[in-house]
């Protein structure tokens, strides 16, 4: 439905959920409306998303819903998308929102991919401190 809504209704819209006082409701929205919107309307909902770096369900809801638009489309835009998601998180949430784009990196590096991700993410794990042990 959003594609068929005048761009500057579209902007509003943003707006106006970004403004929620409900902050996990906020992100998610944000997050899943991201995909579905004109590429030229991409960097106002993450001007909204992005900077919040506690804000995984509304990262997670825009890698979900990408997923599944997207399908086996992942081009340059989308791949920023995903990089920009994992921005800016320790390596617990990372993974968390890493976990719902398998499908967005398996379109892109092929089946290989998965195995090559596990033995990354093992070999980071030994230096990337979880947020359990930083507490301590």
């Amino acid at each position: 439905m959003l594609r068929f809504v005048p761009a500057g209704l579209i902007d509003e819209a943003i707006d106006v959920i970004a403004g929620h006082h409900n902050h996990y409701h906020r992100g998610h929205v944000l997050g899943t409306i991201v995909p579905n919107v004109p590429v030229a309307h991409h960097a106002r909902a993450l001007g909204h998303l992005l900077p919040d770096n506690a804000d995984v369900a509304g990262r997670r809801a825009l890698l979900t819903q990408g997923s599944r638009i997207w399908g086996e489309r992942v081009g340059p835009a989308e791949l920023e998308l995903l990089r920009r998601c994992l921005e800016g998180f320790d390596l617990d949430d990372c993974l968390s929102t890493l976990s719902v784009a398998t499908g967005i990196v398996r379109s892109v590096g092929g089946p290989q991919v998965a195995d090559d991700l596990l033995d990354a993410i093992d070999a980071v794990q030994r230096w990337w401190p979880r947020l359990t042990e930083a507490a301590n």
